[in-house]
This record gives structure tokens, C-alpha cells and sequence, in this order.
């Protein structure tokens, strides 16, 4: 596993998460799920995150700084129940201005203190070398709200009803 020296303490992502859960009731532990061109750190990089502090890093920087947002926000909300989770994407050059230039994408899962003892087995496991998978549900994409106009049958996906002007829309 890559960073395991970064966890002052705990020498694997789950050991930082169950000790982050025995201080706070909740934690958010951020994953780069994916580095593509240059990038601060590798895929598989880890961060922990709580309300009052964080172990591990993405990378510092300006995605790091937006990475404990994103984090401290969930944590804020009344939705920050166990298995919620999201990706986020972020182009590094054009969305926090970070030179790498790469694109990363990163993971957000909230735990509960409830999730202490699946992660003790989980993180015996990573210690003896066994294979393993952590599996998160993502929520959906969010649905078009493009509504067609008269005038615009021939672009139905780009033209909304606010307006005939042409506008993107996700499929």
C-alpha cells in the first residue's frame, strides 16, 4: 500500500480511520481514485479527515485544501451518514490552479463510529498482505433537466425551456 508512512502512528489508512473514529463520531477518509498526467500523488493515496484534523495526504496544495472542504462540509451535514460517498474530479490546472497540469479524481467516504470493528479486520488484513476492496456506493449522475422548446427539435439535449439559447446539459 503506497503512503503508509504518511499516518504518524498507524501504519495503514484503516488503522488512521478506526483511531480518527475513536475521537470523533464521524470521518471522512479521501482517496485519489485516479492520477491521470501529472499529478501530486499516485492513485491509492490517503487522506483522513475529521472536523478538528486530518492524517495522510493527497499532496498538499490547493487539492489538498479543497479535498478538507469537501471533507468538512459532508461532515457538517446531516447527511454525513456511514457509506456516504462521491468522486470528485478536479483538472489542476484549470479548476484550483495547481502546475501539475494532471487531472485527479478523488474519493469521499464518511464513516461512523459504528464502522470501527469492520475496519480492525480490515486493516489485519492489509497488514498480512491479504488482497481486499473497500466498496462504496456512488449516487447517480444527476438526471438531464433539459426540457425541449418548439424551434429546437433538432438539438432536444441543448436547448432548454428557460431559454432558446443553447446550453449544455449531461446525457
Amino acid at each position: 500500500m503506497t503512503g503508509v508512512a504518511t499516518f504518524a502512528g498507524a501504519d495503514t489508512p484503516f488503522a488512521a480511520l478506526a483511531a480518527a473514529l475513536d475521537r470523533a463520531p464521524r470521518a471522512v477518509l479521501v482517496c485519489v481514485a485516479g492520477a491521470r498526467g501529472s499529478t501530486p500523488r499516485e492513485t491509492g493515496a490517503t487522506m483522513v479527515v475529521t472536523a478538528t484534523g486530518a492524517v495522510g495526504t493527497i499532496g498538499g496544495g490547493k487539492l489538498e485544501f479543497e479535498a478538507l472542504r469537501i471533507a468538512r462540509a459532508a461532515l457538517a451535514t446531516d447527511a454525513a451518514a456511514a457509506g456516504a460517498s462521491t468522486l470528485v474530479r478536479f483538472p489542476l490546472a484549470a479548476s484550483v490552479g495547481q502546475c501539475c497540469g494532471g487531472v485527479a479524481t478523488l474519493a469521499f467516504a464518511t464513516f461512523v463510529t459504528a464502522d470501527r470493528d469492520w475496519l480492525a479486520e480490515v486493516d489485519g488484513a492489509a497488514r498480512a498482505g491479504t488482497a481486499l476492496a473497500i466498496l462504496v456506493a456512488l449516487p447517480p449522475p444527476p438526471a438531464a433537466r433539459a426540457t425541449p422548446v418548439a424551434g429546437c427539435a433538432s438539438r432536444p439535449p441543448r436547448c432548454t425551456a428557460a431559454s432558446a439559447t443553447p446550453r449544455p446539459t449531461r446525457p
